[in-house]
């Protein structure tokens, strides 16, 4: 019978106990959240970034080939005296006015979207008329040969390069149709002799190129997605490390910080106390009576008293304090930028008061006292073993007296006082 109505406690502790926990709880997944999407905005930057740089390589490739063509097709006019060189001369000139023109863009580190398919369109369009003009004024096969086939396949790699997978569609498309609109527009001009020679310019080999150029822009589709899948990848990976960081300074009974924070904290808390001058109280809570508790009722049942005070006391610090569990039934508050003392003793009172309230779970009223010890920084000491054990020795004075209470430290009588 005593065991089922313990039982029943419990099931009737769980309820308000979770509606308190909560707040604690939802301040930690906003942080987290909050860190989460710290991680999305920087990988996305990450990715912005890669496409600028991608799309002022393209910019710096184009200078560079653009001024070799403009040099061939001089070559090719003014020394072979090939009508198709001055053709080769206007494209290329276009092209690099074209560049000059979007150089404040680039300069800027400004994305802007018509600049890049306008560009691509440019580049395909440009190979694509001096062919026509080439093939006119030499042959006519040109259109059919290898050359043409790489110098698409080039246009759709240097659009992989900002990063964006509806481009390489974009010029993929442009250069498919442009190839093979060229082959068909000159396919009844072949020389018949030349055409008996030459395998490259019947209709399957054409078909083998388009089919090769296809295939070309489905790999190079793969770039950018390749890229996220990896930035993604980072990111969750990120996101677990935070996690596992943030799981690894919290006491996972109670949600509160552990031994472990509490010590880098305090080491900071020093320094920054140091640097500006600041005070800072150390408090040391040990709960009475905890232990017959925990053996009276349960493991289970202790638990859930440890998490309702957890959450109690951290309901009453201030936004700056710390609250860590660093025992079984031992917490610790660091309270931060203090004044004056009595600031301290009105706090203590508080965090005694939360502690100490009556708890009533189903048809159990449960009581729990608290001693509570504190040292004061640069008061007592400035070193950080010697406010440990000042608060600690502060608060086991209390507890031997067999009473709740506070206590401080004062270290300059070597004495306790209330």
């Amino acid at each position: 019978m005593h065991k089922s109505q313990n039982m029943r406690n419990l099931l009737d502790l769980r309820i308000p106990f979770e509606i308190r926990h909560m707040k604690e709880k939802n301040k930690l997944a906003g942080s987290v959240k909050i860190m989460k999407q710290q991680y999305v905005d920087q990988f996305e930057e990450i990715f912005k970034s890669e496409s600028l740089r991608g799309e002022r390589i393209h910019w710096k490739v184009n200078w560079f080939l653009y001024t070799i063509a403009l040099i061939l097709s001089s070559f090719v006019y003014f020394i072979q005296s090939n009508e198709a060189g001055k053709y080769g001369i206007i494209l290329s000139l276009v092209n690099l006015f074209y560049n000059l023109f979007i150089t404040l863009f680039i300069f800027k580190k400004k994305s802007v979207e018509w600049v890049s398919y306008f560009t691509m369109f440019l580049n395909v369009l440009s190979l694509t008329i001096y062919n026509y003009i080439d093939a006119t004024n030499n042959s006519t096969i040109i259109p059919a040969t290898t050359a043409t086939l790489l110098l698409y396949s080039v246009i759709i790699f240097l659009g992989s390069l900002r990063m964006d997978k509806y481009l390489i569609i974009w010029t993929s498309i442009l250069s498919i149709i442009s190839m093979d609109g060229l082959y068909l527009w000159f396919y009844n001009s072949f020389d018949p002799y030349i055409v008996k020679q030459m395998i490259s310019t019947d209709i399957l080999s054409q078909t083998y190129r388009t089919i090769y150029l296809i295939i070309n822009g489905i790999l190079i589709y793969s770039v950018p997605r390749s890229m996220r899948r990896v930035l993604r990848t980072q990111e969750r990976l990120a996101k677990e490390n935070f996690e596992n960081k943030e799981n690894a300074l919290h006491d996972s009974l109670t949600g509160v910080y552990n031994r472990l924070y509490f010590e880098q904290h305090l080491s900071n808390c020093i320094q920054i106390a140091k640097n500006s001058n600041h005070k800072f109280a150390l408090l040391f809570i040990d709960l009475n009576g905890f232990k017959h508790l925990n053996d009276t009722y349960g493991h289970d049942f202790g638990d859930f008293v440890l998490k309702s005070i957890a959450e109690d006391i951290s309901a009453t610090v201030r936004e700056n304090d710390l609250v860590s569990r660093i025992g079984g039934d031992e917490f610790v508050i660091i309270m931060s930028e203090i004044s004056e003392f009595h600031e301290v003793q009105n706090f203590s009172c508080r965090i005694l008061s939360a502690i100490t309230r009556k708890r009533i779970y189903g048809n159990t009223e449960l009581l729990l006292g608290a001693s509570i010890g504190i040292s004061l920084y640069p008061h007592d000491t400035e070193n950080i073993e010697q406010l440990i054990k000042y608060a600690d020795e502060a608060m086991y004075k209390v507890k031997k007296s067999g009473k709740e209470g506070i206590m401080f430290y004062n270290s300059i009588n070597n004495q306790y006082s209330i």
